[in-house]
C-alpha cells in the first residue's frame, strides 16, 4: 500500500485540491503544465516512509498501470523511480500494445491506455544516460520512491486530471 502524498518539488503545477488517491484510483490534477523547467504535476510515494530503504524491485519484470487522459488535450506521462542511497532519478514513458517503443509517452485527450514500464530494459532517462533514453536502472533492490509526471509537448498551459488505474 502506498500513500502518494511524498512531495516532489518539481511538480510545481500540480493541482493539489484535484490529486490524491481515492480506492484503486490514483487522480493528477494538473494546472498550467507545459514543457518547461518545473512546468510539470504529478504525484508521487515513497515506498517505505521512514525506513533508510526501499522496496525490493529487482525480482520485478515491469510495473503495469491503466492511465485515463481526462483532459481536453494531448498530455505527455512519466513514470519516474528513485533508487539507492542517492535517490537516483530514472524516468520512462513505458511501452503500450499500440506503441511498444519505450520513452517518450503522449496520451491523447480522452484516451485510456495500458502502459508497461519494464525494469530491466535499457530505455530509461537518467543523468548517466546524459537524459536520453538509453540508461539502464541502477539499484532495483532499493528503490526510494514511485512517480507519475504530467507534462505538456510545448510552451501552451494545459490544465486537467490523468488518472491512473490497475497499478501493479
Amino acid at each position: 500500500y502506498f500513500t502518494w502524498d511524498y512531495p516532489e518539488s518539481s511538480f510545481q503545477c500540480t493541482d493539489d485540491a484535484t490529486t490524491g488517491i481515492n480506492g484503486d484510483v490514483i487522480t493528477i490534477g494538473f494546472k498550467g503544465v507545459s514543457n518547461g523547467k518545473d512546468q510539470a504535476g504529478g504525484i508521487q510515494t515513497e515506498t517505505r516512509p521512514g525506513l533508510g530503504e526501499g522496496i525490493d524491485l529487482s525480482r520485478c519484470k515491469a510495473i503495469k498501470i491503466t492511465a485515463t487522459n481526462k483532459a481536453t488535450e494531448d498530455v505527455h506521462m512519466n513514470i519516474i523511480v528513485k533508487n539507492g542511497n542517492d535517490w537516483t532519478w530514472a524516468e520512462n514513458g513505458g511501452a503500450t500494445a499500440a506503441d511498444p517503443v519505450e520513452g517518450e509517452r503522449i496520451i491523447g485527450a480522452g484516451e485510456t491506455v495500458d502502459i508497461v514500464y519494464y525494469l530491466t530494459h535499457a530505455t530509461w532517462k537518467t543523468l548517466a544516460s546524459n537524459w536520453e533514453y538509453t540508461g539502464t536502472l541502477e539499484d532495483l533492490d532499493d528503490c526510494r520512491a514511485i512517480a507519475f509526471k504530467v507534462y505538456g509537448g510545448d510552451a501552451t498551459p494545459i490544465s486537467g486530471t490523468l488518472e491512473i488505474t490497475n497499478f501493479e
